[in-house]
């Protein structure tokens, strides 16, 4: 069934259950969501820009609405050009130049929130978190994102880990155990995919492969801190 369906969640248990998986690897939030899976809670940006403020991140000042209704009368309170996205689900977000802009944007269903639009270089972290630690971690610099200026990295280079960022990441993700990437708009956290996601790839060409990594911690293996090579293009 599809993610959106009531039984999925079932059917995928009863799939698991008689085929003896180790494990079940969420590739979409919807996924995380439907399944009730570890995390679910990080893609909530309300609640993670919460738990990143414990943490010790930052996060883009932004303005919560319940719905686009919402969202649209007080347009004119707004100081653009902003990005407006769901709280819940990771999709593009929509770049709004103005107020007028806003009202002819084709807007998602339930909650919304809006934050300044933010000139910064992008980069993310991707790694697997266990136990209250980091077991890897896969530092990125976006080269190019597409679409352009609101859209998802399609050329990333590795980059030097900074063990500052590895320490609150940790503090972050204390009570998730799996696959995660974590990505940043300047000094900002942006957001946290607590899932398989797209950048893996070139976590596996710089030599950290997440999949199997999180495998043998489930099965029980001893696994020190794993990280990445530097200057592995994507």
């Amino acid at each position: 069934p599809r993610t959106d369906e009531p039984d999925y969640a079932a059917a995928l248990r009863d799939h698991v259950d008689e085929a003896g998986y180790l494990t079940v690897l969420p590739a979409s939030d919807r996924a995380v969501v439907a399944l009730e899976a570890p995390g679910a809670g990080l893609l909530d940006k309300v609640e993670l820009a919460r738990r990143a403020a414990v943490a010790g991140f930052s996060t883009p000042p932004a303005r919560v609405f319940s719905s686009p209704t919402e969202l649209l009368a007080a347009a004119a309170e707004l100081e653009y050009p902003i990005v407006v996205k769901p709280t819940l689900e990771r999709r593009v977000p929509v770049r709004v130049q103005s107020a007028r802009e806003l009202g002819a944007a084709t807007l998602p269903e339930g909650g919304l929130l809006t934050q300044p639009f933010i000139e910064e270089p992008l980069r993310a972290v991707s790694g697997v978190a266990w136990k209250g630690r980091l077991a890897a971690a896969v530092h990125q610099r976006y080269l190019r994102i597409w679409p352009p200026e609101t859209g998802t990295v399609c050329a990333a280079v590795t980059v030097a880990a900074e063990e500052a960022l590895n320490d609150n990441l940790a503090a972050l993700l204390r009570d998730y155990d799996g696959i995660f990437q974590a990505q940043f708009i300047g000094p900002y956290l942006l957001d946290l995919h607590p899932r398989v996601h797209g950048s893996m790839p070139l976590a596996d060409a710089a030599g950290v492969n997440l999949v199997a990594l999180y495998c043998d911690l489930l099965r029980g293996a001893e696994v020190g801190f794993v990280s990445a090579r530097e200057g592995v293009l994507y």
